[in-house]
């Protein structure tokens, strides 16, 4: 049995689920880590980062995933501008999507249900790209 800080297993996330599309999703440091799992794991089907942190690390290397990403920021984020994350996004392909939330910061102060909401849509739009139908239906 697998702990949770233990090492992924060899073969990355298709030995999760074969066959069916692996989605990452991660916030602040989290999307960072996503990020790179990512670009490492060519069997992640698409990425959706949350407070998409470019102040602090590079995301150059997004324009090499080749795959769906979406990044949920916050307009008022201390750690990346729209406008900064919308350079980023500026380079890849397929083109990321920018879901912004107006006038909120990098925590999302009282905005968790939209935010929630916004990565479930993400998922959803990726999945019926990927021609997979969501579980929601």
């Amino acid at each position: 049995m697998r702990s949770a800080t233990s090492p992924p297993p060899r073969g990355g996330s298709a030995l999760l689920s074969p066959g069916r599309p692996h989605l990452l999703v991660g916030y602040s440091f989290g999307a960072q880590c996503a990020a790179a799992q990512a670009l490492a794991d060519q069997n992640v089907s698409g990425l959706i980062a949350i407070g998409l942190p470019v102040r602090l690390w590079p995301f150059d290397a997004l324009s090499r995933l080749g795959r769906p990403l979406a990044v949920i920021q916050g307009t008022d984020d201390e750690f990346g501008s729209i406008e900064e994350v919308e350079a980023v996004l500026a380079a890849t392909a397929p083109r990321g999507e920018l879901l912004p939330v107006a006038a909120s910061k990098h925590l999302f102060p009282g905005r968790a249900p939209e935010v929630a909401r916004l990565v479930v849509e993400a998922a959803e739009r990726m999945l019926q790209a990927l021609g997979t139908p969501s579980a929601s239906r």
